[in-house]
């Protein structure tokens, strides 16, 4: 049951980020510049410890099925958050290269969209 929740949660997730920062580029390059700040790294770091935490709190199987898929999303936001408060220079570094290579942000973001579709299909039905 946790791996249901959690699979349609990261695909809610992963689609509504991926389609609103696709469709409003104005407001993702606002969102780049902010991360530059210390204070906003910090906080999101915290967020995103959060969601990693409660993602491997729910779902702790390492397989290769659809919950070792979840545990793994959670694991990498452990890391992802932790790296936010732990090294909050280097975390600017990586979101340097989105703000220079436009192909690169989209096609992230693109396929932030198809894997949060597939585990919204994978969860839903």
């Amino acid at each position: 049951m946790g791996c249901t929740i959690m699979t349609r949660f990261w695909g809610i997730f992963l689609v509504s980020l991926g389609v609103s920062l696709l469709a409003g580029r104005s407001s993702s390059q606002r969102i780049l510049l902010l991360l530059k700040e210390p204070a906003t790294k910090f906080v999101l770091g915290i967020i995103i410890l959060l969601i990693g935490a409660v993602s491997v709190s729910l779902c702790t199987t390492l397989s290769l099925h659809l919950c070792g898929v979840i545990t793994v999303l959670g694991w990498l936001s452990l890391l992802k958050g932790a790296s936010f408060i732990i090294m909050p220079d280097n975390i600017s570094k990586f979101w340097s290269i989105f703000e220079r290579d436009t192909i690169l942000y989209r096609f992230s973001l693109i396929l932030s969209v198809l894997i949060g579709l597939f585990l919204m299909w994978k969860g839903f039905f």
